[in-house]
């Protein structure tokens, strides 16, 4: 019935049905959907994430070139890792355990929690997009620092 439906409304309107089969995609559609921002949204993607179940041999996607998660929240990817004491953000083995310790720093300024949960919601996102895969956030930072090295030495030999 499910994939039925699906393919009826591609047959509707191509665009709404690009949808992967894979039910995990689906549920975490949902919690981007459901969050409540009056309500701590990182404690609130935790508890989500936490009733899922993921396998092991799902593969990692990469991130499309057009993301702009890195250029937008390299700072405080950066400023919430030293804030929550790891080396790593695959340090924490589920995401569920990131967004449980993301909620204990959530503030409280009305605009710093607006910031906060649009935070909360594009690493949603981005979680979605890779298929969970919690060394995603430790890649992007590697990959801006070795990018922003790479530009330094060309800016340097240029001169």
């Amino acid at each position: 019935m499910f994939k039925y439906s699906i393919r009826y409304i591609h047959s509707i309107n191509p665009s709404l049905a690009k949808i992967n089969n894979n039910a995990t995609k689906l549920i975490i559609n949902s919690i981007t959907d459901n969050i409540n921002y009056n309500y701590n949204s990182a404690l609130q993607a935790s508890k989500e994430f936490e009733k899922l179940t993921f396998e092991n041999n799902v593969n990692y996607q990469q991130i499309p070139d057009d993301s702009k998660f890195i250029d937008k929240y390299y700072n405080d990817l950066i400023e919430y890792k030293l804030k929550l004491d790891v080396v790593e953000y695959n340090d924490f083995k589920t995401i569920s355990n990131l967004f449980k310790s993301l909620s204990e720093l959530k503030p409280s300024d009305e605009v710093e929690i607006k910031k906060f949960d649009l935070f909360i919601y594009d690493l949603i996102k981005l979680f979605k997009m890779n298929n969970c895969h919690l060394f995603i956030l430790d890649l992007l930072i590697q990959n801006k620092e070795l990018f922003d090295k790479f530009e330094t030495i060309n800016k340097q030999s240029a001169c």
